[in-house]
């Protein structure tokens, strides 16, 4: 009974938070800024960029092939930027809660500091999770629309599961920061110049020629598990040397040295990042819970 009371309460919090974020126009506009601003660079900038990085790769390679394989970038990029940006528009909700009366509320309502703090991280798990799919189902069914390649079932169920582990990755990273900060503003800034941070190092405003070292970050490891099997696509027709050598100039696979990392061994990185960042940003959670 007390466990099934436990997942109502959170459930409950759940569609609360999910209300306020979604009648907080700003919050919105940030969560939708990095699709905006990719979908303004990737036409004037990104695609002339890639385009000529694969015909270096692969000199002949025909402009339907590259521009799939462009296409298929662009959008894996902004569905990963998309995991970031959301996160960070959601957890506005706690910084929100903790400079008004709402966590006394929860406080005197009996409300746990960890059915709180699991409510504000379930709400942006799954709005960055959502978010990054629709970005991800738009991609494909453009690139039906046009005759390109398209997901298999065994790409897709890799699409989703690297979807979730960015989402769970950059909620880590978001709710954590959040506790440090004390207003709305200073949220901002620090957003602000991680979304920078995170386009550089998932190598979407940079391609990562020379930046190997970068590879073994949790970012890189977040894109890499997103753009893989979405550049896989497109890479079919290709030898698996060249076209690992494709998807390493664009920033999808994880490679030290001469030693290429596995999916698998990227995603249970990837978790342990995520689960020592949650472990933090819990106990950061309950320190503030527990001094209102």
């Amino acid at each position: 009974m007390n466990f099934l009371s436990t997942v109502s309460r959170i459930l409950a919090l759940f569609r609360r938070n999910l209300t306020v974020f979604t009648h907080n126009r700003t919050a919105w506009l940030f969560a939708a800024a990095a699709p905006i601003i990719l979908g303004i660079l990737f036409p004037v900038f990104y695609n002339a960029r890639i385009t000529q990085l694969i015909l270096e790769l692969i000199p002949g390679m025909s402009s339907a092939d590259t521009h799939a394989v462009c296409v298929a970038w662009a959008y894996s990029s902004v569905a990963i930027m998309s995991a970031f940006t959301s996160t960070a528009a959601v957890l506005v909700v706690f910084l929100s809660d903790r400079h008004t009366d709402r966590m006394d509320l929860h406080k005197v309502s009996g409300t746990r500091w960890s059915e709180l703090a699991v409510g504000y991280i379930l709400t942006a798990v799954v709005v960055s999770f959502v978010t990054s799919l629709l970005v991800v189902v738009i991609g494909q069914l453009w690139a039906l629309m046009v005759g390109q390649p398209v997901l298999t079932f065994v790409l897709w169920a890799r699409v989703l599961g690297g979807i979730l582990l960015a989402a769970l990755f950059f909620t880590a990273l978001n709710a954590l920061a959040i506790t440090f900060v004390t207003s709305q503003g200073t949220f901002g800034a620090h957003s602000f110049t991680m979304g920078a941070v995170t386009g550089f190092l998932t190598f979407t405003f940079a391609f990562p020629r020379g930046l190997g070292a970068l590879r073994v970050l949790p970012f890189a490891e977040s894109a890499s598990l997103i753009r893989d099997p979405m550049l896989t696509s497109t890479l079919s027709n290709l030898s698996p040397v060249t076209s690992g050598n494709v998807q390493y100039a664009l920033g999808a696979i994880v490679r030290i040295g001469n030693v290429t990392w596995s999916p698998w061994l990227v995603a249970v990185t990837l978790i342990l990042w995520s689960v020592l960042l949650l472990g933090a940003a819990f106990w950061r959670m309950s320190v503030v819970f527990e001094d209102k």
